[in-house]
């Protein structure tokens, strides 16, 4: 979850405090396999855009 702050909320009260506690109850290894999988991502589009521009470049100066 981009942005996600784990945040303690038991002190509010109203409806859907049990949702709002079970979100800032994710787990660290949770957190960790998403922003893993995060990393692989931005990694892949990092690579995927260094070869558009290698064979732009390539294609350009045949």
């Amino acid at each position: 979850m981009p942005g996600h702050r784990l945040v303690d909320l038991r002190s509010r009260s109203g409806d859907g405090d049990a949702v709002l506690i079970a979100q800032a109850e994710l787990s660290l290894a949770d957190q960790l396999s998403f922003n893993r999988q995060s990393s692989i991502i931005l990694q892949s589009l990092t690579i995927e855009n260094e070869l558009k521009e290698v064979f732009m470049y390539g294609h350009k100066t045949r």
